[in-house]
């Protein structure tokens, strides 16, 4: 969803406004005037524009459109048809798992359960190492979201996903020792966890398949996440906001679910990994219960916080990173920062265009100034405006 207001400068006075209805989380610093000598004036919203943002449920349907006709095996090109009881802006859709590349000997043990299928309303994936290469196994999965029963990608506001239980077995050595799960996903697809509660651990770097971005699985114990029993210490997730076409128009990301020690020291043809993915808003969320985002103002004016929810954000649609509080003499330190956890948060608000990140704002008596607010989710915006 996108505001328009405009923003008037006019005649000198003394005093500052804080206005109920307009954007929110930056400071506006003026520049060219001295302090306290003029007034900002924000005129009613121009324009508004509905926004769809897309929470997908699967509906347990699997069906395999392409590749090899057999269910039980996921080969690269095997292409499945996901069922959901999504729609995006009135379009019902349908989830399609392209298997792009994968070293997984699962399916070579006479398994019954598919290496790819979905259970209440979560894509399950398996993996098991039986080569005498490695001990590895992967799959990359290209996630699309196209219309319902078709082959027509949909370009949507962004792509929110959540990978269950990511940690090792508790086994540390021996031939049922494994390694930890593992998703990689390929910027600008962006990786997240609850830096408060989580033991998975986030990484940027050069991995296989052109991945750059990783979520290594908590590396000690096994824990019991699941969609019915969220354990945040063990979940990560991922969002993606851009598209070949920009952003808020995303059709597919790319994700890798790797475990480099699935049971590939074991003849034992059962054993393997399990890594969940979810598609809905609420089990993201759940990486988000502890965390809060604080400001980077001035020391001066005390902390300022917010509790971070996937469903109502500011700009594209990626939440706070959750980090500290960052003082800053022109409020820039989480910007700057680069030991930021993840990803700069701060692209909701543009001026005349012009994003407002890392920068400060050249607003001049007498011009007329459009302030552009980008939304995901509905409520109400509120501004603080330190004119000086």
């Amino acid at each position: 969803m996108k505001f328009l207001s405009k923003v008037v400068s006019f005649f000198p006075s003394v005093g500052k406004i804080t206005p109920n209805d307009s954007f929110n989380k930056r400071r506006l610093k003026k520049t060219g005037l001295k302090k306290t000598k003029a007034l900002l004036f924000f005129a009613a919203f121009l324009a508004s524009s509905t926004s769809y943002a897309l929470d997908i449920a699967l509906d347990n349907t699997l069906t395999e459109i392409a590749g090899d006709g057999n269910v039980n095996t996921c080969k690269a090109g095997d292409v499945y048809r996901l069922g959901t009881t999504a729609s995006y802006n009135s379009q019902a859709v349908d989830i399609l798992v392209t298997v792009v590349a994968e070293d997984n000997e699962y399916d070579e043990g006479g398994q019954v359960t598919p290496c790819i299928g979905v259970a209440s309303g979560i894509l399950e994936t398996r993996l098991k190492d039986n080569d005498a290469g490695d001990d590895s196994a992967y799959m990359d999965l290209k996630i699309s979201v196209v219309q319902k029963n078709t082959l027509i990608p949909v370009e949507v506001d962004r792509i929110v996903f959540s990978g269950f239980d990511l940690d090792t077995n508790g086994v540390s050595s021996g031939e049922y020792s494994t390694a930890t799960d593992d998703i990689y996903m390929i910027s600008p697809s962006r990786g997240y966890i609850d830096s408060g509660a989580s033991n998975v651990t986030y990484s940027e770097g050069t991995f296989g398949g052109g991945h750059n971005v990783k979520l290594k699985g908590q590396t000690s114990g096994d824990c019991s996440d699941s969609a019915t029993n969220p354990e945040a210490s063990c979940r990560g997730g991922g969002i993606a906001v851009f598209g070949s076409n920009g952003p808020n128009k995303v059709s597919e990301v790319v994700i890798r679910v790797a475990n480099d020690n699935a049971y590939g020291q074991t003849t034992n043809t059962v054993a393997h990994r399990l890594i969940q993915l979810s598609f809905k808003e609420i089990d993201f969320n759940a990486l988000l219960n502890s965390s809060v985002d604080h400001g980077d103002i001035p020391a001066s004016y005390s902390d300022a916080s917010h509790s971070v929810n996937i469903s109502t954000v500011l700009g594209y649609g990626e939440p706070a990173d959750s980090e500290g509080v960052q003082y800053s003499v022109d409020a820039d330190a989480d910007d700057s920062n680069p030991a930021g956890q993840n990803f700069d948060d701060e692209d909701g608000v543009r001026i005349d265009g012009q994003a407002t990140v890392g920068s400060l704002l050249n607003m001049t008596v007498g011009r007329s100034h459009v302030v552009e607010v980008t939304t995901i989710g509905n409520g109400y915006l509120s501004a603080w405006l330190d004119i000086d």
